[in-house]
């Protein structure tokens, strides 16, 4: 009977593990998320000066990001993610055309991120 309560612990607190890695991706990629709309609404209105701003700030949450998910996610997961976050403030400066293309990448980016490491069932089969 010991054995069992013990296992019945242990699996209980992987399952808390488990949920609180889930949730955690999950906030992480909605908090980010809106920080890149934000960017993108900022800078289609023409408000580059608050742009700029808005993506050092993406930048700065960005790395705190990192080192979190970096724990839970593969590398090469979040290798595109972060090539993708570095060239929105150049391109900003720029006034790139790529600009548009680059914010539509890193948020499908994330969006997969969250669903490729979420347990759906067509994931686990």
């Amino acid at each position: 009977m010991r054995r069992v309560k013990l296992c019945s612990v242990i699996l209980i607190i992987l399952i808390f593990l488990s949920a609180g890695s889930l949730w955690l991706i999950s906030y992480n990629c909605n908090k980010l998320t809106s920080q890149i709309i934000t960017v993108q609404e900022l800078y289609e209105k023409g408000e580059i000066p608050s742009a700029l701003e808005k993506a050092d700030e993406l930048n700065r949450s960005w790395n705190s990001y990192y080192k979190i998910l970096s724990c839970l996610v593969k590398y090469d997961k979040l290798s595109g993610i972060n090539s993708s976050i570095a060239k929105i403030r150049p391109y900003i400066e720029n006034d790139s055309d790529e600009l548009s293309a680059e914010f539509r990448s890193v948020l499908y980016q994330i969006k997969m991120l969250n669903n490729t490491e979420f347990p759906y069932l067509y994931n686990i089969l």
